[in-house]
């Protein structure tokens, strides 16, 4: 069956010059559950000038709101990437919800909890979708974007974008 695609979310990332900043942004409140996969480019347009600096963005899910784990970590961005808004550097990965999963993705330690750890840079974590979950203000985002800059050289400096496409299948 065909994949059907939209789009979930654009989020902007623009950092503030020479300092280290650490920057979440939620998704809006929908189910993802039911997705196929969840596709996520990163769109870097303007850099910093030292190999020093980096732009490290990530993709996280939750099933309580407070124990938050990465899903999608993109390769780290170095502050002398070449990069403009006509030419950017550009990464994009996938996260399946419906496969079969490898031994270390059937049972894992979320990187939020108390003794994970974090995935690697370019490297996804597939498996099941996590629903929206409810508190007394009701229904609230499961999945959200998280993007550090690091600053070694007071001149760090960062503008990217992160664009999600949620794929379903033809019904």
């Amino acid at each position: 069956m065909p994949l059907h695609a939209r789009i979930l979310g654009t989020f902007t990332i623009q950092t503030v010059s020479g300092v280290t900043q650490t920057f979440t942004t939620n998704f809006d409140s929908l189910d993802l559950s039911r997705l196929r996969s969840l596709q996520a480019q990163l769109s870097v347009s303007a850099a910093a000038s030292s190999a020093s600096d980096s732009l490290d963005v990530k993709i996280q899910d939750t099933l309580d709101g407070t124990t938050w784990g990465s899903r999608l970590r993109f390769l780290a961005v170095a502050g002398n990437q070449s990069a403009s808004a006509g030419t950017p550097y550009v990464q994009r990965y996938t996260i399946e919800n419906a496969v079969d999963l490898q031994s270390g993705e059937r049972g894992y330690v979320p990187s939020g909890s108390a003794s994970g750890s974090d995935l690697a840079a370019g490297t996804v974590l597939n498996g099941p979708f996590p629903p929206r979950y409810r508190t007394a203000l009701g229904p609230q985002p499961a999945w959200r974007v998280v993007a550090i800059q690091t600053n070694a050289s007071d001149t760090a400096l960062f503008t990217a974008t992160v664009t999600v496409l949620g794929q379903e299948w033809d019904t």
